[in-house]
């Protein structure tokens, strides 16, 4: 579980937790800039010291674009980039106190860059946690042993790297037990629900299978039987007889491959037919058959709310001829309603699917909702 996320396993579950990010951001500006104005007394270049606090903004800023839902997910490129802003922002600090800087425990540098590791915990893995706060320690202990040259305290110089490193390796560890500890609950829950599934299938199953076999009997019973009897009774087969015998076949058939064709999304999708939503399915391969259990979640998640709020959706199924990849096409016509307004209705939904399959593209333009999901074939 290393490399595993709450966002990745449980994508609304991160953008319910996204304020508390804001949060995160808004504590390290005013952190930031209580402790400038607290020693201001020690600043010796107050340009660099409002770069240093511009540096934060920008820190706070970038991990709240980051980790929206509308641009995830949060990856190690963009995790590195927010620590490096904080990282920069404390060696702002030290320069515009350089000389002047009396206690190292008043700087910003450190709280400020545990606080926004802090943040990044629903987005990324524990691990990952770990190695951003090893690195913002390394940055920061050794700006505070440079400190330590023009401190009030005399005192070793690792013990003004300990009290350098000390915020933000306790903010990260947090950051990091939080992360371990979700990811571990989220796996456990869905092993749970996977069991459950499986039994629930396999129910599923026997009730289709029971259908098919009930439907059989009632052709049986209905057509196929009395027909039997009368050719057994004439003991002659006639060229009409045999034309009985074909369309029969045919139906036995079409009972069997209407069945044997049914999926999880047509039995989604059908009730809906029966409503005002004009429902329309194309999936000739039984390709849907082949998403994995969050991929079925996204999508159902997707579509029942477009079947809520639209008066037309087509979803088609395809496989790719040579590679082992399908893809599921959505094309929906909703109901009057601004766009902004349906943009922000839908993008938690995009962000879901956007974690569980492999690539999308979804816009809504105009009143449509266009939407493109790959999977791998399994």
């Amino acid at each position: 579980m290393t490399r595993l996320t709450q966002q990745e396993l449980d994508p609304l579950g991160a953008i319910s937790a996204w304020p508390l990010t804001i949060g995160a951001a808004v504590i390290a500006v005013g952190l930031a800039v209580a402790a400038t104005i607290g020693h201001d007394g020690q600043v010796r270049s107050l340009p660099i010291a409002i770069v240093a606090v511009a540096f934060v903004v920008a820190a706070g800023a970038a991990l709240v674009y980051l980790t929206h839902e509308s641009t995830a997910p949060f990856t190690t490129e963009r995790m590195w980039i927010v620590v490096a802003l904080s990282s920069t922002a404390a060696v702002a600090e030290f320069a515009s106190t350089a000389g002047a800087n009396d206690y190292v425990t008043d700087d910003f540098g450190s709280v400020v860059a545990g606080v926004l590791i802090l943040g990044m915990a629903p987005y990324r893995p524990w691990s990952s946690i770990i190695a951003a706060s090893l690195a913002a320690a390394v940055v920061l202990g050794s700006i505070a042993v440079a400190t330590s040259e023009y401190a009030i305290i005399s005192a070793p110089a690792a013990l003004f790297a300990i009290v350098g490193m000390l915020p933000v390796l306790a903010l990260g560890a947090a950051s990091a037990g939080y992360s371990r500890r979700i990811t571990a609950e989220i796996v456990r829950w869905q092993r749970v629900a996977a069991r459950d599934s499986l039994s629930t299938e396999a129910e599923v199953r026997d009730g289709i299978a029971r259908s098919v076999e009930r439907r059989q009997l009632v052709v049986l019973g209905r057509d196929v039987l009395p027909f039997l009897d009368s050719v057994l009774e004439r003991g002659v087969v006639e060229p009409a007889d045999r034309q009985t015998a074909a369309r029969l076949a045919r139906t036995l058939r079409g009972v069997l491959v209407a069945h044997s064709d049914a999926t999880w999304l047509s039995d989604l999708l059908e009730p809906a037919g029966q409503t005002s939503v004009d429902v329309e399915l194309h999936d000739p391969t039984g390709a849907a058959g082949a998403m994995s259990a969050d991929q079925r979640s996204a999508l159902t998640a997707l579509l029942t709310r477009l079947l809520a709020t639209s008066e037309r959706v087509r979803v088609e199924v395809s496989r790719d001829v040579v590679d082992p990849v399908a893809r599921v096409t959505i094309d929906a016509r909703i109901r009057s309603v601004s766009m902004p307004s349906a943009r922000r209705d839908l993008q938690p939904f995009f962000a879901v699917s956007r974690s569980a399959f492999a690539a999308q593209d979804a816009r809504v333009l105009r009143g449509v909702v266009q939407a493109g999901f790959d999977y791998e074939l399994r």
